[in-house]
């Protein structure tokens, strides 16, 4: 029963404190003609509206009178540094695969700590019974050293151009 009475006392503070704000944005919104404007004759407002006019053509007139402009820019940007990167990119990096058995946890994480050691860019990928691992480097002498720095953990693993 406690319970209930909070549960009401709060959808009742919850619903005066929505009929606040419904009241307090609908008396800031009023719309009040100035005491001193002249009332238009309504024969005559009808007669001048521009409702039955298209609403494009009415943006139209106004945009080529008031030369207003969309707030869009259109700028062209020229990079110095794309050709170097261009550069960079046909130098071709050979891509070599290290494959090995599947590993224990212990040897998974020496794996995973002598491929950050070596900072060579890798992606391990784990097979049902292999852990593949793709090496991205021109330094053939630096993938060799990870593959004795893995027999010394007692990995076993082959090295493959691709």
């Amino acid at each position: 029963m406690n319970k209930w009475l909070v549960y009401g006392v709060a959808g009742g503070f919850s619903l005066l404190v929505m009929l606040f704000v419904v009241y307090f944005l609908i008396d800031i919104n009023r719309v009040k003609p100035a005491p001193f404007a002249k009332q238009k004759d309504p024969i005559e407002t009808n007669k001048t509206s521009d409702t039955t006019r298209d609403w494009r053509l009415a943006l139209d007139e106004r945009t080529m009178k008031e030369n207003y402009f969309y707030p869009l820019t259109e700028i062209s940007i020229e990079m110095p540094m794309l050709h170097d990167v261009h550069q960079k990119f046909q130098k071709r990096i050979r891509h070599f695969k290290l494959t090995t058995q599947a590993l224990s946890q212990y040897h998974y994480f020496c794996l995973k700590q002598v491929l950050t050691q070596s900072a060579v860019k890798h992606k391990i990928e784990r097979y049902y019974n292999e852990v593949g691992v793709l090496l991205y480097s021109n330094d053939a002498e630096s993938l060799q050293t990870i593959v004795k720095d893995l027999a010394l953990y007692g990995i076993e693993s082959t090295l493959k151009e691709l």
